[in-house]
């Protein structure tokens, strides 16, 4: 009996993750999880009287037959995700099938206390809740900060460039606040792991999520599943060395990609040539145009990029890398470029093809991020607590 139960609960584990990515029919659950119509049947019978799913919409089958989709009910539950940043930190309130209802931004200004900004996130976050009426319904709060992490203990470790925020425990912080699951991870991280859902990497087995803005980051799919490392300290492209003589970085180690190849410092180097080059959107529009200037420090960027993700898919050997971030603008531009300098460069290249894709998330991908972090760990729960 004891076995029976628990299959019953990891087949409704499984019908609930594939329901986050889309509303599906009966019969496309069976196809996708491989279980028998009938036994589908009693799983959503169990999930609809739970209020877990919904009967959403009519569907006609090829032979006249109508079906009908079923999908998360998003008003069983409310869900807080908080997005720390070096430039602009952000807070939101999204639904149970992961729609955001309610975003709101805060400028991050350097030298002020970290605590000043989390007690506005905090507010805002209660006064969306309370415009909802979610407070009963409050499923836990996700959050993302830029790696390096402890993911366990909820802790900002010593990001560069972030030093207001070094050693401040996030997670604590709200789990005083809110009674409910708090869970915190890496940006590119947590990027990753909704680009499986919500992105372009529904149907990639294993891929890398590059994020570049105010700094460089990696996130991990491998095998379907996140990978961290031991530490969490896996992914960390941004502190992967791109010149042994370069400056000390506030990693501890030299000449970091981060160092060249972050935004902010990007912009440094191209207003060295161009004073008007005081945007990566400007820079594009002048590589679009041809300008010599925007197209030496395009051109530098993809090369220190390409180095990087060379040593990356030498070492994981997946196929798929996912932008994010700044980068994505008039990305169309430059991804072939970069994909050709990897075939180049690569271990085995002849026999291996490598894509560099814009991510797929929606809109506000900080928060859709944050709020996967909870649905995830809510799969895991239902599973573990029934």
């Amino acid at each position: 009996m004891g076995n029976a139960n628990n299959m019953k609960l990891r087949n409704q584990r499984s019908i609930i993750n594939f329901l986050r990515q889309q509303p599906m029919s009966r019969a496309d659950l069976s196809r996708r999880t491989g279980l028998t119509r009938a036994a589908i049947s009693v799983l959503i019978d169990t999930l609809l009287g739970e209020g877990i799913v919904i009967e959403d919409q009519l569907v006609t089958g090829k032979v006249g037959r109508t079906s009908v989709t079923i999908k998360l009910n998003p008003k069983k539950y409310r869900i807080l995700s908080i997005n720390i940043a070096r430039d602009i930190c952000s807070v939101g309130l999204c639904d149970f099938s992961g729609d955001i209802l309610m975003v709101e931004k805060f400028p991050q200004k350097k030298g002020v206390p970290a605590i000043q900004m989390l007690n506005c996130l905090c507010q805002k976050a209660f006064d969306f809740l309370k415009e909802d009426g979610g407070v009963d319904r409050l499923l836990g709060v996700g959050i993302t900060a830029p790696g390096p992490l402890d993911s366990i203990n909820g802790t900002i470790l010593k990001p560069s460039n972030f030093e207001d925020w070094h050693q401040i425990e996030v997670a604590s912080y709200f789990k005083e606040r809110f009674a409910c699951p708090v869970y915190i991870e890496n940006n590119a991280q947590a990027l990753a792991m909704a680009e499986r859902y919500y992105g372009a990497g529904v149907r990639e087995e294993s891929f890398l999520e590059l994020i570049v803005d105010t700094g460089v980051g990696g996130g991990l799919i491998l095998n379907g599943k996140p990978y961290k490392g031991i530490h969490g300290y896996c992914g960390e492209i941004g502190h992967t060395t791109v010149n042994l003589d370069g400056e000390r970085c506030s990693c501890g180690n030299h000449g970091c990609l981060e160092l060249y190849a972050a935004i902010p410092n990007v912009l440094r180097s191209a207003m060295e040539k161009d004073n008007s080059l005081t945007s990566w959107e400007k820079i594009m529009d002048a590589y679009e145009e041809g300008a010599a200037d925007a197209v030496w420090v395009v051109e530098r960027e993809c090369r220190l990029l390409a180095a990087s993700l060379t040593t990356m898919m030498n070492l994981l050997d997946v196929g798929v890398v996912f932008v994010s971030g700044e980068l994505l603008y008039k990305g169309a531009f430059i991804f072939p470029y970069m994909e050709q300098l990897m075939k180049d460069q690569m271990l085995g290249h002849r026999e291996r093809a490598i894509r560099i894709c814009p991510s797929g998330l929606p809109k506000e991908s900080a928060i859709i991020a944050g709020t996967n972090l909870v649905l995830e760990q809510y799969a895991v729960c239902f599973e573990n607590n029934k």
